[in-house]
């Protein structure tokens, strides 16, 4: 039953209750909408799984629909939302996952919802992620959603040139800009104090992140391979859980290193693992924007990444590779931990303090009255 209740000015919309980038991003607006008073309804189209989500459940509504399926969600979306918006006068609605927002999108464009403002957030660069059928069902989606939401929201400018360049008549529209991913400065600052026992008397490099193809563990594990020899007893823990736990095993058990690679599965905090690393390091072939980059940088001063999404060659001094290239990555983790990085701190702070929560909220509302001026 949806009960009638004023006070929400926000509706965000997510699909699952999972870790992923999009759905960080989207806990961390709601935690600071709620922090500066103003109401915020989530919406989680499938059902409660690890809970990820009940920590806002003091400042804002967490509603879960009874179902595994993402499919169904999609289905029960919309008279769900009919019902929910005669009830409830939100003023923006916020999603991050492309067919939620192509759906919200649908029924903004054919008037079938009307008065709250329709914000996007593009999660991944689509148009190099994906191929064949699934990519034409999300260009699909795209064309029949896309031209009813006020304000597309583009992690870096070459998810937008992308975006663009796929589907040219976006080009024309005043409404999707680039908004770089924010991070929750508060939030980091009351995990990373967690004391884990013995943590900081190993020897380790970290990295984390799903387990699967995107995120090239494959590469980092063979990369670490090759640099094993001149990695002084520096063990790999790779913090995440996913559908390619099995293959990366028996890529383990294959270069015999047992006792030196660790998947640590999903760990409920990650910022101790990065602090007390001698090395944090990504791997991915593709991001949208990785999150976990920021997190990184914000415990740590030696920082490897692969170049797997526009605008990690442009972040100051952290050590960058080209994408499946366990070679290059090889020589970037060794030149890291051997170079002096002690003036990385100040760097990397004045950096995430750039965007921060507040600055990422500004720039949602900045741009949608420049889209509205611009289209009227």
């Amino acid at each position: 039953m949806i009960k009638k209740n004023k006070k929400y000015k926000w509706l965000i919309i997510v699909s699952r209750d999972a870790a992923g980038g999009a759905e960080q991003n989207q806990s961390n607006l709601a935690d600071y909408i709620s922090s500066i008073g103003e109401g915020c309804f989530i919406l989680l189209i499938t059902k409660k799984l690890d809970g990820r989500w009940e920590f806002l459940k003091e400042k804002c509504t967490v509603k879960y629909f009874p179902t595994n399926s993402i499919f169904i969600g999609y289905i029960l979306l919309a008279p769900y939302l009919f019902l929910f918006l005669i009830r409830n006068k939100v003023k923006y609605i916020f999603t991050s996952q492309t067919l939620i927002n192509a759906l919200i999108g649908f029924l903004k464009r054919f008037k079938m919802i009307t008065y709250p403002k329709v914000i996007v957030r593009e999660s991944n660069s689509i148009f190099e992620l994906m191929q064949g059928r699934k990519l034409e069902r999300y260009r699909f989606a795209y064309n029949l959603g896309y031209l009813g939401v006020d304000l597309i929201i583009c992690q870096t400018q070459y998810m937008k040139n992308s975006l663009t360049n796929n589907l040219e008549w976006l080009q024309k529209l005043k409404h999707i800009v680039v908004i770089p991913n924010p991070i929750n400065i508060n939030f980091i600052k009351k995990m990373e104090s967690e004391v884990i026992d013995g943590l900081n008397k190993k020897k380790y490099i970290v990295a984390a992140g799903r387990l699967v193809d995107a995120k090239g563990f494959d590469i980092l594990i063979d990369a670490y391979n090759k640099a094993k020899n001149e990695l002084e007893n520096h063990k790999l823990f790779i913090l995440g859980e996913g559908r390619n736990r099995g293959l990366l095993e028996k890529q383990i058990n294959r270069l015999n290193l047992n006792e030196h690679v660790k998947l640590l599965g999903v760990v409920p905090n990650v910022y101790p693992y990065f602090k007390n690393a001698k090395l944090c390091v990504l791997s991915s072939r593709i991001e949208g924007f990785p999150n976990v980059l920021l997190q990184m940088m914000s415990q740590n001063e030696k920082v490897v990444s692969t170049i797997s999404a526009g605008g990690i060659e442009k972040i100051p001094n952290i050590f960058t590779c080209p994408i499946e290239n366990s070679l290059k990555l090889q020589e970037s983790i060794i030149n890291c931990l051997k170079a002096n990085t002690s003036g990385n701190r100040k760097v990397f702070d004045s950096l995430l303090n750039e965007r921060d929560l507040s600055n990422f909220y500004n720039s949602i509302l900045t741009s949608l009255e420049y889209a509205k001026t611009k289209n009227n």
